[in-house]
């Protein structure tokens, strides 16, 4: 593929990622709320976020090798009409049972959408100048992000949430229109796999390593989404600021991203991750302990911070040592232990919403579960990752 076709590929990416990020993400930082609205008790709102990560979990290593095998453009195709679907389902529906049905529908299309990013990027980056590359890249899912809870607040406070899932329907649609110049383009010749190239060779533990963390990290994660704007809520917040509350944090991410790209590629992956990791995890706790609009936002930005220093080491980390040969099987098997513990995570939450009036604990418990994962991590990645790392032919890969 020419340099030129790269950038046109990763232009249209870029542009595809951010508007389903964006959509998706107005009604999902505030979907706690929406199900409150329609009278959804905490088991439900438990079982809402559950059955999503269920779903994704259940279909991310199939994702994974229909990559390998069909490519990327039409597993990608498959998850934006998913997407289309699930923004005509929630505008039509308004019972709690239903929006279940929809959450299952929502984490498949999360598992065919995704991943196929990392594995596009995989595929046509180089190695010395990859986290950089991540770096850039998901400016358009954090930038996206950040400004999501912003405008779906300020959009749910005065015209409801059934303008946010019009506004999603139809940038769904224009997503799927800018696929089509570069389908083509995300055609990659299959690789046939040799015990030369292996997972099994060519990761060891160091893989397993980012499989931990992972998993711990993704149960913070979700038990943030669904308890944090309940708990700002508590304190007499209003949906707007608690979008910008949220907003805040993931804008601080989307800028630092591409340092921390040029970071990873420079040092150790390990340790920036292990890094970020701790002082994220310190930070949530400093977010739960806060009472007041300023603390919240200091403990937010500093969040935000924390989860880009972490963020394009992994994602460079974890594609070095899987190679390009099985790729996709190993991003699928990422993003299904990712999405065990943000299942994990709200299947705990669910109970602390319905038995107990103390959400905090239930974070607190996250972060140390976390703390412990990440001294996991670095033990098991210490001192081995040049020998872990893909040889240069096991990177190479043709292109179609």
């Amino acid at each position: 593929m020419s340099a030129s076709a790269k950038q046109r590929v990763i232009a249209a990416l870029f542009t595809i990622n951010f508007l389903i990020t964006f959509s998706f993400g107005m009604n999902d930082s505030l979907f706690s709320l929406y199900l409150s609205e329609l009278n959804a008790g905490g088991v439900v709102i438990g079982f809402a976020f559950t059955f999503y990560s269920l779903s994704k979990i259940g279909l991310s290593p199939i994702a994974g090798k229909l990559l390998d095998r069909f490519g990327a453009a039409k597993v990608l195709s498959a998850g934006l009409f998913l997407y289309m679907l699930i923004s005509v389902s929630l505008f039509i529906i308004n019972e709690p049972i239903y929006v279940l049905a929809v959450r299952v529908m929502q984490g498949a299309a999360c598992a065919l959408f995704r991943p196929v990013m990392h594995y596009v990027i995989g595929r046509i980056t180089d190695t010395d100048g990859r986290g950089r590359a991540f770096g850039i890249f998901d400016l358009s899912f954090y930038t996206a992000l950040a400004v999501a809870p912003v405008v779906g607040g300020f959009i749910k406070e005065y015209s409801g949430f059934d303008s946010i899932f019009v506004l999603a329907g139809g940038f769904s649609i224009v997503a799927m229109l800018i696929l089509l110049p570069i389908f083509k383009e995300l055609s990659f010749e299959r690789c046939i796999q040799t015990k030369s190239n292996s997972v099994k060779k060519i990761t060891g533990h160091p893989l397993r390593g980012i499989y931990v963390f992972i998993f711990f990290k993704g149960w913070c994660v979700v038990s943030v989404v669904i308890l944090l704007p309940l708990y700002m809520k508590s304190l007499g917040i209003s949906e707007s600021f608690i979008g910008f509350l949220i907003g805040s944090s993931t804008a601080v991410m989307a800028l630092f991203l591409p340092v921390a790209g040029i970071l990873a590629d420079r040092l150790k992956k390990n340790v920036l991750i292990f890094t970020g990791g701790l002082v994220y995890y310190a930070s949530v706790v400093l977010l739960f302990r806060a009472d007041n609009l300023h603390q919240l936002f200091f403990a937010s930005v500093f969040c935000g911070f924390a989860g880009a220093l972490s963020q394009p080491s992994c994602s460079s980390l974890l594609i070095e040592l899987a190679g390009k040969n099985e790729l996709g099987h190993v991003l699928g098997r990422f993003s299904f232990i990712m999405g065990l513990g943000a299942s994990c995570s709200a299947f705990v939450c669910s109970i602390f919403l319905s038995y107990s009036d103390n959400l905090i604990n239930a974070v607190f418990m996250s972060c140390l579960l976390g703390v412990l994962s990440l001294i996991v991590f670095l033990l098991m990645t210490s001192n081995k990752l040049v020998s872990y790392r893909v040889s240069p032919d096991a990177s190479k890969t043709t292109l179609g």
